[in-house]
């Protein structure tokens, strides 16, 4: 199983990387119709403008790892590895998350660039402010299944601490459904 995984988890983290950093090239490929877009508000918008820039970091930690874990083996012990986790069904678990992580995240892409494309002759309007907010919840969700789904993988105790700095980052600034 571990040979699997050294090639599963990199290949499920490039994906991911795809999604996230390339989408705007995807999502012309992808065009979305509405009758009428206002396009100049729409490319001024920066997704994920809110904690974009911690989900990056924690985002490279985890491909650090993942590096770390496929190319250098043998340096992954410093990252405390809990070897009573590392059995195949739990892998298996592990792996099935990050694939389900990976579909939450092209839909909510999806549904963000809906709401965008919906609401762009009225971006500054609060309410379309919050349905846009929530989608973005949504994505950052699915990141957060990612990183639970690659902490299930292969669970090392530098895992857990990246995750739940990801999961106090995700409820500080989206608790009770408003952001700060």
């Amino acid at each position: 199983m571990e040979g699997s995984l050294q090639i599963y988890i990199p290949a499920l983290m490039l994906v991911a990387m795809l999604i996230l950093l390339f989408w705007k090239y995807v999502r012309q490929a992808i065009p979305i119709r509405v009758p009428h877009p206002n396009i100049e508000k729409i490319t001024n918008y920066n997704r994920l403008k809110r904690l974009g820039g911690y989900y990056w970091l924690l985002f490279i930690a985890f491909l650090l790892i993942t590096i770390i874990y496929t190319l250098a083996p043998e340096l992954y012990s410093y990252l405390l590895p809990i070897e009573r986790l590392n059995h195949p069904f739990i892998n298996e678990i592990g792996l099935i998350v990050m694939k389900l992580s990976l579909v939450w995240i092209l839909i909510a892409q999806i549904q963000l660039d809906r709401e965008l494309y919906k609401y762009s002759r009225n971006i500054d309007n609060l309410e379309a402010m919050e349905l846009i907010h929530f989608s973005e919840k949504t994505l950052l969700s699915g990141i957060l299944l990612l990183f639970l789904g690659f902490l299930i993988t292969i669970t090392s105790i530098t895992g857990i601490f990246l995750v739940l700095i990801s999961f106090v980052l995700y409820f500080k600034n989206f608790r009770f459904g408003h952001s700060n």
